[in-house]
């Protein structure tokens, strides 16, 4: 081999290389209901990219991803791993295939406070021969917390229980 052909033989590999590194991730189309979204998508590779699209935003957005399989012999798929722009997800329920014939897997993630922008999350498994489903949801709602009282309202509070004792008191004296 000529020192032209191995030349155009590492950069023909190279190319191969580099597109198969950026594999791009499957996009998620987002329903919107007024202040909220929320989107369906599954996978069977051992190994699922996904993406959705935020820009155009007026406002942050609070997220809850919930993503649930079951698996037997043969059949169904374990979830080993998800992460979103690469924090994990919670596992609330986490059969492992290694351990258990069949089970099924249930994982979370929640985040707040998200800008306009492209984000990623990632689902890694075992497929054996089915898939997983998930659900994403987003609200542009502001999340509040419910308000504190105000010191007034725990005097007013104590003051009733006094009268309330004192009555309590009078009638156990009476009776």
């Amino acid at each position: 081999m000529n020192n032209k052909t191995k030349t155009l033989l590492a950069l023909a590999m190279s190319g191969l290389m580099a597109s198969s590194a950026m594999a791009s991730s499957t996009p998620v189309d987002l329903t919107w209901d007024g202040k909220q979204a929320s989107a369906s998508f599954e996978g069977k590779a051992n190994q699922n990219d996904f993406s959705f699209n935020l820009s155009g935003l007026s406002s942050k957005s609070a997220l809850f991803i919930t993503l649930s399989s079951t698996f037997g012999v043969g059949a169904g798929y374990d979830i080993t791993s998800a992460t979103f722009e690469g924090k994990p997800f919670t596992a609330v329920w986490n059969h492992s295939s290694t351990t258990a014939p069949a089970g099924f897997d249930v994982w979370t993630y929640q985040a707040t406070n998200l800008d306009n922008g492209i984000y990623n999350f990632s689902i890694s498994g075992l497929a054996k021969g089915g898939g997983f489903n998930g659900t994403l949801s987003l609200t542009t709602n502001p999340v509040t917390l419910p308000p504190v009282p105000e010191p007034g309202t725990y005097a007013l509070l104590l003051a009733g229980l006094g009268v309330v004792a004192l009555v309590a008191r009078r009638r156990g004296l009476q009776g």
